[in-house]
């Protein structure tokens, strides 16, 4: 098989005319045939232009609407089948896990820190039109600025690394108002005046865009209300719950190499440490079904969430953080194959980009530092 089958109308065309999937054994199914169909290609793709065509099949496929609700057209499926979904694809092209792994957690943006008719609003819209999210690559670090323009907001700056840039529909901008210690979080199309994808040739395969004076109108940013930002305890999902779908992005490249491995080495028979490090990804994969599984009812019914909550979800995504990192290292170190030569480029140019993920673990997703919520935000 080659790329051409990704452009292939017969192909595109296929995924309409099957009945819904309406089930997680389903959806896992549908993932790992849009694997296969980005496995074939992806040792030749330019990870230096944008993924056009791969987008195309996740959309025609359904996976960019997973989490959209069933009546809009989404696939009403939960965050367990997401992050696996994640793991899957990003076994088959890790770039694509990627964007398909924060797209997830911006599609469900809304839900964690906006308010009810903004949530409906977002969901509804996001499922029909079948939009791909992106954003920066370290959330949650408010890289614009952001001036009050009465009924509008001016935002200004440079987002880089920009995760989708040049193929997602909507962009999530976040900004600081001067002296301001809560961010503002707003969506705008990908197309919105004052935004254009930009490109450092030092690192062609991570682009930004450049946000020039783009207006927001202040009913579009999340979580507020009159100007003023409404905390609740869910904020504090989204961070972690990134960090769990990336630490499934770094699992199916592991897998991806590992297999490469033990192809390579089929006629002699697997190495002992080979074998040890294939359990260690096992258990790796069965930890962050764990977790995933733990925190489903979370958000189903984010309203009854707990501190308690909270800080079992936090400490579970950091150990699983831990664990995944030591594995990978030991994958990387331990073997020496011209079988693994491509995934060493594209971990390791996953890890130098995000050495340790986005890094902020404080009292919620909307605020900076640690130590509890400030005065802007208590009051």
């Amino acid at each position: 098989m080659t790329d051409s089958l990704l452009t292939d109308p017969t192909i595109r065309e296929g995924w309409s005319g099957r009945s819904p999937v309406d089930s997680e054994e389903g959806w896992l199914h549908r993932a790992a045939e849009v694997a296969g169909l980005l496995a074939a290609g992806a040792a030749d793709r330019d990870v230096t232009l944008p993924p056009h065509a791969e987008v195309a099949l996740l959309k025609d496929s359904g996976l960019v609407t997973l989490l959209g609700p069933v009546e809009h057209g989404g696939g009403g499926a939960s965050w367990p089948t997401a992050v696996h979904v994640v793991r899957l694809i990003s076994e088959a092209d890790g770039r694509i896990g990627e964007i398909l792994a924060y797209h997830y957690v911006l599609v469900w943006f809304a839900r964690f820190i906006g308010t009810d008719e903004k949530i409906e609003h977002i969901d509804e819209v996001a499922a029909k039109a079948r939009w791909l999210f992106g954003g920066a690559a370290d959330l949650r670090s408010f890289p614009l600025t952001v001036e009050d323009a009465g009924e509008e907001m001016i935002f200004t700056g440079r987002i880089w690394p920009a995760i989708g840039a040049g193929v997602s529909d909507i962009t999530m901008l976040e900004g600081l108002r001067p002296g301001a210690e809560v961010g503002i979080s707003a969506l705008a199309m990908s197309s919105h005046t004052g935004l254009s994808t930009w490109t450092d040739p030092r690192t062609p395969d991570a682009p930004g865009v450049i946000v020039d004076a783009a207006d927001i109108p202040w009913s579009g940013a999340l979580g507020h209300v009159a100007k003023r930002f409404q905390p609740r305890l869910y904020n504090g999902y989204l961070i972690p719950t990134l960090h769990l779908a990336l630490a499934n992005v770094r699992i199916g490249l592991l897998r991806a190499a590992l297999n490469a491995v033990v192809a390579a080495d089929a006629a002699d028979g697997r190495p002992e440490h080979l074998n040890e490090a294939i359990g260690r990804l096992w258990a790796a994969e069965a930890f962050a079904d764990d977790v995933a599984a733990r925190s489903s009812d979370a958000h189903r019914n984010s309203r009854a969430v707990t501190q308690a909550d909270l800080d079992d979800y936090r400490a579970r995504v950091g150990a699983l953080r831990v664990i995944v990192k030591s594995v990978l290292q030991e994958a990387l170190d331990g073997f020496d194959t011209p079988a693994l030569d491509r995934f060493k480029e594209t971990a390791l140019a996953f890890a130098a980009r995000w050495p340790d993920y986005p890094a902020d673990y404080g009292p919620g997703p909307y605020v900076l530092g640690r130590g509890g919520l400030p005065a802007e935000a208590r009051s």
